[in-house]
């Protein structure tokens, strides 16, 4: 714990505050914006009939915050309900899917994914680390 934190700092760099990020017609999207050093990001999404998302072959942890249940719908058909309070994940396999707001008052949802500058450092690390295998080594 960093207790040299406390006052203007903690309302300035630890408690996010709702930005429109993208809208369109019927929905929109907020960032939640994280501390630099957070290795991940929050979007909200706020719809009231359908939205489709691309998760840019990323793993997506999603909450449903507000409304009643939804629908998620692959690209591939895989069709899955879920329920106010209940937390999903999408795997990065999954391309783009559909989420379908199944009551009359607007869904919300919270999306949260791992930050893209934090993906490329930990590939380029990774890369890195592979380059410097040594075939023979008797580790592997």
């Amino acid at each position: 714990m960093d207790f040299d934190k406390k006052g203007d700092v903690i309302a300035k760099e630890h408690i996010a505050t709702p930005k429109l990020f993208r809208q369109g017609k019927d929905w929109n999207l907020f960032q939640l914006p994280t501390h630099k050093d957070h290795f991940y990001d929050i979007h909200r999404y706020e719809f009231d009939t359908m939205i489709k998302i691309s998760n840019n072959d990323q793993c997506h942890v999603l909450t449903l915050v507000e409304g009643t249940s939804l629908l998620l719908e692959t690209k591939r058909g895989m069709r899955q309900r879920f329920n106010f309070g209940e937390t999903f994940v999408v795997p990065a396999a999954c391309g783009t899917y559909t989420l379908t707001n199944e009551n009359k008052t607007t869904c919300k949802v919270l999306k949260a994914f791992v930050k893209s500058e934090k993906v490329k450092s930990s590939m380029m690390a990774k890369v890195t680390t592979e380059q410097h295998i040594d075939p023979n080594s008797k580790n592997l």
